[in-house]
């Protein structure tokens, strides 16, 4: 297995591994997104980051951060939980893009076969997206519909 490579990229679109320089957002974009903890500044909650999501990219549009996009759970070899979060930035094809990026990235580098999500029910909106870039339903847990997807695939 090698290492992801630090940037991806598709035309205007880039997914670049999560700096110090990003802190200052992380506020902005994990705030609906997964449970984070309850920290004052921004460099612990960089830090969680760079903990909980491996590997963690910044998604930017045109040289502009629109939002995060990263794996937390992983087995390498076996599967991680992906983690998306776009800002405004949403129903634009941007979201799509990145876990296309990050899927062909994960598959050509052996890191994992299959990726799974993670949706607190109710969440119709986030439920269409993963199926359209190829999750399918696994169940429901604790509230949470679970989908999954081979990173080899579509």
């Amino acid at each position: 297995m090698a290492l992801l490579p630090r940037r991806l990229q598709d035309g205007d679109l880039l997914l670049r591994a999560l700096s110090l320089r990003d802190g200052p957002h992380l506020r902005r974009w994990l705030a609906k997104g997964p449970p984070t903890p309850s920290v004052r500044g921004w460099v612990s909650l960089w830090l969680w980051t760079q903990r909980t999501l491996t590997p963690a990219y910044v998604v930017l549009l045109r040289s502009r951060r629109i939002g995060l996009i990263g794996l937390y759970d992983l087995e390498l070899g076996l599967a991680g939980k992906l983690s998306l979060i776009l800002g405004r930035c949403r129903r634009q094809g941007y979201g799509t893009r990145a876990v296309r990026l990050l899927r062909q990235s994960l598959a050509q580098h052996d890191v994992v076969r299959e990726l799974l999500a993670e949706v607190e029910l109710p969440n119709p909106e986030a439920i269409a997206f993963l199926r359209s870039v190829g999750f399918e339903d696994a169940g429901v847990l604790k509230g949470h519909r679970l989908l999954r997807c081979s990173v080899g695939g579509r």
